[in-house]
Formats: structure tokens, sequence, C-alpha cells
């Protein structure tokens, strides 16, 4: 059985993409369920940190963090 993944989605990625990776079984929250979709790239990085969660963003310049 593969790995399950902690994941966590930020906002330009759709519901459709989240609820595919849930039905492979990985563990899936995206930044618009939990309150966080106003929030800064910093406070959605400290959230993904804090819940041990890989963020999976299509914003480039969160790679200089």
């Amino acid at each position: 059985m593969p790995d399950i993944c902690r994941l966590y989605l930020d906002q330009m990625l759709r519901h459709e993409v989240a609820q595919a990776l849930r039905e492979e079984g990985h563990d899936v929250l995206r930044v618009t369920e939990v309150g966080q979709a106003r929030a800064d790239d910093h406070q959605i990085l400290q959230k993904a940190i804090s819940e041990d969660r890989v963020l999976v963003t299509l914003d480039e310049h969160l790679t200089f963090w």
C-alpha cells in the first residue's frame, strides 16, 4: 500500500483536485476549508508546518521561503 500524504492545498487548487487526492487515500486540507482563503503566504506556510503537511501551491514566489 502506498504511503499516505498529509497535504495542504493553496486556494488556486480546485476542490476537484482535493477530492481526487482524497479518493486515493491522502489526508487533504484546502486553505478555504479552514478559513485561510484570505491569509497571506506566511500564514498559510505556518499552518502547513504546524500540522506537518506538505504545502501544494502554484504560487511561484513561495519557493523563496
